[in-house]
């Protein structure tokens, strides 16, 4: 935030609903200071509330106190007492698991991403962060999981806000704001087959079959690929998980229907999945030919 922001209240809110943690929850801290007693933290998700980490939750090990402990150094640790009518929180980074810290920072880089959007909002429309919170952030968040997840909904289905009854103008600066600073990340989706029929005519028996299997699909992109006949490699790209994976199972029965009503037959070698990065990559160097416009060849 620049310097003006900082001083704003109405540019600042806590990013979770309720106003302080609960015990053995997990909290992003920030060092502020340090003492003979603990270590002083600010609450990050909290609005940087203070708690404090006593010396003995430190670090089961003496040398890696220090460390920890320096101003500014960023932590996720764990509540393990709450007073809400004193505000008095204290916490402790050696009962926190790297996979809990794992699966939290996680989550909270979702909840960190969609702060910063509420905020540019709020600005945008000079009202408080906590009345949009209040208004549509914290139900969202309630409903989809985390308020990022809501709000990547949005850029495929807007009506999500509907039930909200947000203000035009907060409506116009929400959905152009989302739209700036958040891309769908298209998936990638494989299905493996191997298709054959050794009747007269075969090869022109597998390609209609295939040919089944794209029209089926309509202008949703699939590609079917030649590996090594009778292999065949069926991609696809979509941002929408559920979709994706009703129309290759789709084109994967239309192929099976058309091939074994010819005489021939489909045998699924990996069913419909969605692949990663990495698997992309061995898919660009495996499969070279494209079913679409190479022949197959006859068993």
């Amino acid at each position: 935030m620049s310097a003006p922001d900082i001083d704003n209240p109405k540019l600042h809110c806590r990013m979770l609903e309720q106003k302080f943690p609960n015990e053995d929850d997990l909290c992003l801290v920030t060092v502020v200071s340090s003492s003979e007693m603990g270590t002083y933290v600010a609450l990050k998700e909290y609005d940087d509330i203070q708690g404090m980490i006593p010396m003995s939750e430190l670090s089961r090990k003496r040398y890696k106190q220090t460390r920890l402990t320096r101003v500014g150094k960023e932590e996720v640790a764990t509540v393990i007492r709450v007073n809400s009518e004193s505000g008095f929180i204290d916490l402790s980074l050696k009962r926190t698991t790297p996979e809990e810290k794992s699966a939290f920072l996680t989550k909270y880089t979702k909840n960190k991403e969609a702060h910063l959007i509420m905020r540019l909002i709020a600005k945008k429309a000079d009202v408080s962060m906590e009345e949009l919170y209040t208004m549509f952030g914290w139900p969202l968040a309630k409903k989809y999981g985390t308020l990022h997840d809501a709000f990547r909904k949005s850029l495929t289905e807007p009506d999500v806000f509907e039930p909200y009854g947000i203000p035009a103008n907060i409506l116009d600066a929400l959905h152009q704001t989302i739209s700036h600073y958040m891309t769908i990340q298209p998936l990638k989706f494989r299905a493996d087959i191997e298709v054959s029929c050794f009747a007269i005519g075969g090869v022109e028996s597998v390609k209609r079959a295939l040919l089944k299997g794209v029209e089926c699909a309509g202008d949703s992109g699939l590609v079917i690929k030649l590996v090594s006949s009778p292999l065949y490699v069926l991609f696809l790209t979509l941002p929408e998980r559920q979709k994706g994976m009703e129309i290759m199972y789709a084109a994967v029965a239309a192929i099976k229907a058309q091939i074994e009503s010819e005489g021939g037959s489909c045998v699924v070698k990996r069913d419909p999945c969605v692949v990663s990065k990495e698997e992309e990559i061995e898919e660009n160097e495996d499969t070279t030919e494209d079913a679409n416009s190479q022949d197959a060849e006859d068993e």
